[in-house]
């Protein structure tokens, strides 16, 4: 049912741990355990899961020492706190820092776990897809974007071409009429009325 989702489950604690894992196990999670928190750095960073379980106080590393690396890492990744040793003060740093949740030992009834998880891997999935939606999003701003651009820049040389031109007429336009002024004769350009509409210098 859950086997495609991997638990990072952390706990001194031989015989928590193994409960912990057991349960998870036969609600049909992949767990990886680990005993400190410098050895679930190391499987984190190795297996990416995802979700982390974790005790506060553990040998070497801490439970919140090891949340804000991984937040730093993976802010994605969720995170749920289980300590029976740790004061408000430490639970309300780990919220802080980041945890999703938090349960105290002895865990009872074990269900508690199991709701724990679920919400959090259901939040984990509604960010992920709000994630997905805002990058799609932007990809569709940029494409327009360079869209407009192209655009900009196609009529921004036809302007130029158009201009040009303009240019070009004016200019022949302008030669035409030096050219004719120096002609010593009488010109005269008349319409259909044979009313004068330019004449020569001469």
């Amino acid at each position: 049912m859950h086997g495609n989702v991997s638990i990072l489950l952390v706990e001194d604690n031989d015989v928590v741990r193994r409960s912990m894992a057991d349960y998870l196990l036969k609600l049909g999670y992949f767990v990886t355990d680990a005993r400190t928190g410098i050895e679930a750095l190391g499987y984190f960073r190795e297996l990416l899961p995802d979700l982390i379980i974790t005790d506060l106080m553990m040998p070497e590393m801490g439970g919140l020492k090891l949340l804000e690396i991984v937040k730093n890492e993976s802010e994605l990744t969720p995170f749920i706190i289980v300590s029976g040793e740790g004061s408000m003060q430490d639970v309300i740093e780990g919220l802080r820092l980041g945890a999703w949740d938090y349960l105290t030992k002895p865990i009872h009834p074990l269900e508690l776990l199991k709701h724990s998880v679920e919400r959090a891997l259901e939040r984990t999935q509604l960010l992920r897809q709000a994630q997905d939606h805002k990058d799609y999003l932007e990809k569709i701003i940029e494409q327009r974007t360079a869209e407009l651009l192209q655009q900009n820049g196609i009529l921004a040389r036809e302007i130029r071409e158009k201009q040009e031109k303009e240019e070009l007429i004016l200019k022949v336009r302008n030669e035409w009429r030096r050219t004719v002024d120096a002609l010593p004769d009488m010109i005269a350009i008349v319409d259909q009325e044979h009313r004068v509409i330019r004449l020569n210098t001469a």
